[in-house]
Order: C-alpha cells, then sequence, then structure tokens
C-alpha cells in the first residue's frame, strides 16, 4: 500500500496513523512524500499520470517518512532522545522483527546511536509509567457495590442499628 495524504500538518498527522494501523495488521506501507502547499489531487491534475507515476517510484518507507518530517535537532543528545520518542510508537506497533530491525539500522545510521543503545531505549519506553490496575470481575463489582450501598444505609439511617437491649 502506498499513501499520499495533504503535506500539512493535518496530512501528517493522518499518515502517521495510517502507517501505524497498517503496522499493526502487518500490512506492508510505503509513503508518498507530497511537496509542500500541494495535496495529492493537485499532483494529478497538474502532472498527469506521468507525474504520478514518477512520485509513486518515490515513496518512501515509514521510517525514512517519519525521520523526513522531523523537526527536531538530532545533533545533541536531547534531540536525539526527542527522536527516540518520536519512532517509538512506529517501532513498537511493528510485528515483524525484520521491520524492526530495518528501522533500527535506519535510526542507527543516521545518528550515530548503536542499534543495541537504540533497542534498549525504545524497549524501556514499551513499559508503562504505572500499574495497571487487573479489571474486576462483574461479581466483585456487585459485592462492591452492595456493601458500600449499606455503609450509606447505616450512615443515613443509624436508628435501624441500634441495638435492642429488650431481647436478652
Amino acid at each position: 500500500i502506498a499513501f499520499a495524504f495533504d503535506a500539512d500538518e493535518a496530512g501528517l498527522i493522518a499518515a502517521k496513523k495510517a502507517i501505524e494501523l497498517s503496522l499493526e495488521e502487518d500490512i506492508s506501507v510505503k509513503v508518498i512524500e507530497i511537496p509542500k502547499g500541494q495535496d495529492p489531487a493537485d499532483i494529478v491534475c497538474t502532472g498527469g499520470k506521468e507525474k504520478l507515476i514518477e512520485i509513486l517510484k518515490k515513496a518512501v518507507s515509514p521510517i525514512q517518512f517519519y525521520y523526513d518530517n522531523l523537526s527536531i535537532d538530532i545533533s545533541t543528545p536531547i534531540g536525539k532522545k526527542k527522536l527516540i520518542r518520536e519512532i517509538s510508537p512506529l517501532y513498537n506497533v511493528t510485528n515483524s522483527s525484520i521491520e524492526r530491525t530495518e528501522f533500527l539500522n535506519f535510526i542507527s545510521i543516521h545518528t550515530h546511536i548503536r542499534e543495541q543503545d537504540l533497542r534498549e531505549e525504545l524497549d524501556k519506553m514499551k513499559k508503562p509509567f504505572y500499574t495497571k490496575k487487573e479489571p474486576q470481575k462483574q461479581e466483585n463489582i456487585l459485592k462492591t457495590e452492595i456493601i458500600e450501598y449499606l455503609f450509606a444505609f447505616i450512615i443515613r439511617y443509624p436508628i435501624c442499628f441500634k441495638e435492642d437491649t429488650s431481647l436478652r
């Protein structure tokens, strides 16, 4: 599949979402990079079939697309960390170990970060910042609600729960 989205902010966001969804489903994709200020229809209307074929041949990999659309200075450690955060969704949704290795190789070449270091940083980002609670079973939810109602009833109508000493 080759994606072509408008070359504006909304198009960039849509392209990234489409790429991530495709990679989650193990669908190989390429991205057609549209010149700034144009949309895919403009290219077809002004350049015709020949221009469309030309840009289709220049379609890039998802990692190249992400990299080309960064506005991060990767010459600094902070910039490199931002780059890793930016590409982490792409890396994490990719099921193919071959594609993941290609991503690491590409970023390693362009940033001079060792692939092993990249992998470690990206793997850290997969871990949640908090421990998610296990969903409660329906029966536990019901028990909790019953207890809450009982406490509310006791607090609201304490007279009902005074000890009856006449029964002793």
